[in-house]
């Protein structure tokens, strides 16, 4: 933090005060984060994932999702999986929950320190008491963003390291390219794709300098330039780790998400759809959607209409706020940025998961903060010639920040309750007894299992997983090139019609079968046979009816959606 008052003008204590308003911004962070924790545990499907590998590396076993076998890189954040290691390590191999408590803190910590980071940048912006309570209330309420702090994937991390980017950009520092380098390279360390926000917030700079840094674009270019050298070195040890590790530096998980995928876009087309971006935004769902609403709310029904219509006022307002020729500077960059990440949400990765949205959400967020602080800003200089205009101008703006406050507010109690009921009556009481029954009445630890949703079952089960699309399997992702020369193309798990799952489970002849209703029955209706002679069913894991009972539970179909589960057994060959 830069410890100098926001203005020179203002006493010497300022600078006391802003540590301490940075102290009190941090324990609130930390604060609300665990108790969102506390109150739904909530640990998200991926975390399980990931932390099977990384228990795999704390007991000793390798960097791996299956042990005693070659290492595969079944995950994709360096720093979610490393530090959740080290989180194994000091709780004990027998103590799972205490190690994701461990790491629930340390992804706290984090958004704590990189909203720390942003308030130092609001204050050199001189943010209005009114802004600064828009954007920091709004981060704080913001659904996704706590959970997904806290529910085992690094979005805390993710934030901070944006956050401490954006600082490299305004802040006075003789050596921004080295600060600016050392976000970016904790951007890749945090996720692959780390590098695609820290361009979009120095896109938005490299249109609109800061102030604090060079205003002439070859200059800033050549810092960039610079920095891009620092980012490289940072990241190149896990480069050369993984290589050496696993053979190649690109995780498996996108190996088998790639493969089958939809068609690349071409370059021209996708230079075409950001010109028009701003156009087909306004008439497509895009991510203006999903940026602030709850996880996977547009995916499920259960949440009213105004639910996405506010997500997406609010966020075409951000997205677009720099074709405002008499904003400031500053607001306009991270309004560019935020476009630019929602654009790759909607364009490059249009099946966006829930935890990547926090990372346009806070861009999203400061650019709003930004458009009324300006907006305040007006009604100052209006004070003087129109007194009466000014006041209602003031007031406006403020309605507005308490509308959005309240609208973030509203869901995020009410997506509290949906993550609590989600946690007990789906994670435990059905993923995670499934996985513990497999272990149970396997008959060998080298048991195969067919599943989709890999995490809780694969965890709990200890078996050998043939999860789709091969996150953690190799030998799905074989199986799914070889059908493919005779099924044609194997997409996503959805997508993939009923004969194209027959031939994967005669192909991979799995011991278990674990598969939602849905599929067991799209599998019967294709062929009966798999069932009748093939595999029988043992047994159901369901909480249906506990969710049915539940009146008014929001995002209700998010839960039915992994309600139940059917568990076959390969029948014994005649």
């Amino acid at each position: 933090m830069d410890d100098q008052p926001a203005n020179p003008a203002e006493p010497a204590g300022t600078g006391r005060d802003e540590r301490r308003n940075c102290l009190k911004l941090f324990l609130a962070t930390v604060t609300v984060c665990l108790l969102w924790a506390a109150y739904t545990d909530h640990a998200w499907e991926d975390w399980y994932i990931t932390f099977r590998a990384s228990k795999n590396l704390a007991t000793g076993n390798g960097l791996t999702f299956t042990a005693g076998e070659p290492p595969v890189h079944s995950f994709t954040s360096p720093l979610g999986t490393t530090v959740p290691a080290l989180c194994s390590w000091l709780a004990g191999p027998e103590k799972d929950k205490l190690a994701l408590w461990l790491y629930r803190v340390f992804g706290s910590v984090m958004l704590g320190v990189g909203l720390v980071a942003v308030y130092g940048i609001c204050r050199r912006q001189r943010f209005a008491d009114w802004a600064l309570i828009a954007f920091f209330g709004s981060v704080l309420l913001e659904s996704k963003t706590i959970d997904h702090t806290i529910n085992g994937m690094e979005t805390g991390l993710m934030l901070c390291f944006m956050a401490l980017s954006i600082r490299a950009h305004v802040m006075p520092h003789s050596r921004r390219w080295l600060m600016l380098g050392l976000a970016w390279g904790g951007l890749m360390w945090s996720r692959p794709d780390g590098c695609v926000y820290g361009a979009a917030i120095g896109l938005g700079f490299l249109a609109f300098p800061a102030e604090a840094g060079p205003q002439n674009r070859k200059e800033v270019v050549a810092e960039f330039a610079k920095a891009i050298g620092v980012c490289a070195l940072v990241y190149l040890p896990w480069l050369l780790i993984t290589w050496n590790y696993y053979g190649s530096p690109v995780p498996h998980t996108i190996v088998a998400k790639r493969i089958d995928s939809a068609q690349e876009l071409g370059l021209l087309h996708l230079v075409w759809d950001f010109f028009t971006f701003p156009f087909s935004g306004i008439m497509s769902t895009a991510a203006f959607e999903e940026v602030l609403t709850p996880s996977y709310a547009r995916s499920f029904e259960g949440w009213p209409d105004a639910v996405y219509g506010v997500s997406r006022l609010l966020t075409m307002l951000a997205c677009f706020y720099w074709l405002i020729p008499f904003a400031a500077r500053f607001g306009r960059a991270i309004s560019f940025g935020a476009m630019l990440a929602c654009f790759y949400l909607t364009d490059v990765t249009p099946h966006s998961m829930p935890w990547y949205l926090p990372n346009a959400g806070i861009l999203v967020l400061l650019a709003l903060a930004a458009m009324f602080n300006d907006g305040l800003k007006l009604a100052g200089h209006l004070k003087e010639k129109y007194p009466s205009q000014s006041h209602s101008w003031h007031r406006g703006i403020e309605t507005f920040v308490v509308v959005q406050l309240s609208f973030l507010m509203l869901t995020f109690f009410a997506t509290a309750w949906q993550s609590r009921m989600q946690q007990q009556l789906v994670e435990e009481d059905v993923r995670t007894e499934a996985g513990l029954w497999l272990k149970e009445n396997a008959a060998s630890p080298k048991d195969t299992v067919l599943v989709e949703c890999l995490g809780y079952i694969g965890f709990f089960s200890g078996l050998k997983m043939y999860d789709y699309p091969g996150m953690g399997t190799p030998e799905t992702v074989a199986a799914r090139k070889k059908l493919r020369k005779t099924h044609g193309p194997y997409g996503s798990w959805a997508q993939i019609t009923p004969a194209q799952k027959v031939a994967l489970i005669r192909e991979m002849k799995p011991d278990w079968l674990a598969i939602r209703p849905a599929v067991a029955h799209q599998i019967h209706g294709e062929d009966p046979d798999v069932f009748n002679r093939e595999y029988l069913q043992v047994e159901t894991f369901s909480s249906l009816e506990k969710i049915d009972a539940i009146e008014s539970l929001p995002g209700r179909d998010f839960l039915a959606y992994d309600s139940t589960f059917f568990i076959f057994k390969r029948r014994s060959p005649q």
